[in-house]
């Protein structure tokens, strides 16, 4: 239990939001991007905020973009796989 502990937060942190951190601009196209870590430490956004011109996605929506993303995959590699 104390492993799953462990990597269930390790695979929300790195995978789901690398994945939404890469999604979100392609599908945007450059319109927006999921905030850095640095700005998730300093700042309260909920869902997104502008600056610089920019979309600013929050780090728990980059999650949740990623973890969409990743689903979608697998529902068309299975339908593919038929």
């Amino acid at each position: 239990m104390a492993i799953l502990e462990f990597f269930v937060p390790l695979l929300f942190d790195v995978v789901f939001y690398g994945v939404g951190q890469v999604v979100i601009p392609i599908v945007s196209l450059g319109r927006a991007r999921a905030e850095t870590p640095k700005e998730a430490i300093y700042s309260s956004t909920v869902i997104y905020t502008r600056a610089d011109g920019k979309l600013i996605v929050s780090g728990a929506f980059t999650m949740v973009v990623g973890i969409a993303c990743l689903v979608l995959l697998c529902i068309l590699a299975y339908q593919f796989q038929k």
